[in-house]
């Protein structure tokens, strides 16, 4: 089932339209932005599926350079999902504590309108720093992982390299040996027999 706002107040939606475009966009949203999903809202009738689509349309959303900064909370689900990590129910401090750190703890914002979209909010020299921060421990924990897998694979091959020249050493004496009895084979008889003593 598609949502449709089309008895919401004009107000409200030229007020979602414009949430949209600063949310995704840029935090200065202009006509040549919003007008297509005006029209778009009125010849679906409110439809916010086809608003949406036509958000993603717009040129200016995959212009660069792009001016939006992610929020901590986009920030730290964007980290999970790039690391396929997921949190267990008794371990909800591995995501809290990164949006406490970047002040935007879930169900504390003390107004309600909601943590803000625009990007000035979230780039203090303090967010900054802390974002850095997780990015740094991220990546380290990344090396780590990749060294660990590097480490396990240089183990594998070298363990195989190290059979693999012993199964051939083994073949090399075989045939050295063999190669002996040949000789001995093809030596004289009067040899043969101080041999065979």
């Amino acid at each position: 089932m598609r949502s449709s706002i089309s008895g919401a107040r004009p107000g409200n939606r030229r007020a979602y339209r414009l949430q949209l475009v600063r949310h995704f966009i840029t935090d200065e949203p202009t006509p040549a932005m919003v007008d297509p999903l005006k029209q778009k809202f009125i010849d679906t009738h409110g439809d916010l599926a086809a608003v949406t689509e036509a958000l993603i349309e717009l040129p200016e959303a995959w212009a660069t350079p792009f001016t939006k900064v992610r929020t901590p909370y986009e920030l730290a689900i964007a980290q999970f999902r790039a690391l396929g990590l997921r949190y267990k129910a008794n371990e909800t401090w591995v995501f809290s504590e990164t949006l406490s750190a970047l002040n935007q703890l879930l169900w504390e914002c003390g107004s309600p309108e909601g943590y803000s979209d625009e990007a000035a909010y979230w780039l203090d020299p303090d967010g900054m720093t802390i974002r850095l921060v997780f990015v740094f421990l991220l990546s380290s924990l990344c090396y780590f992982v990749l060294s660990f897998i590097l480490f396990l694979l240089c183990s594998y091959v070298f363990s195989f390299l190290r059979l693999f020249l012993e199964k051939h050493s083994s073949l090399a004496s075989a045939s050295e040996a063999l190669s002996g009895v040949h000789e001995i084979s093809a030596s004289t008889p009067a040899t043969r027999r101080t041999y065979a003593l």
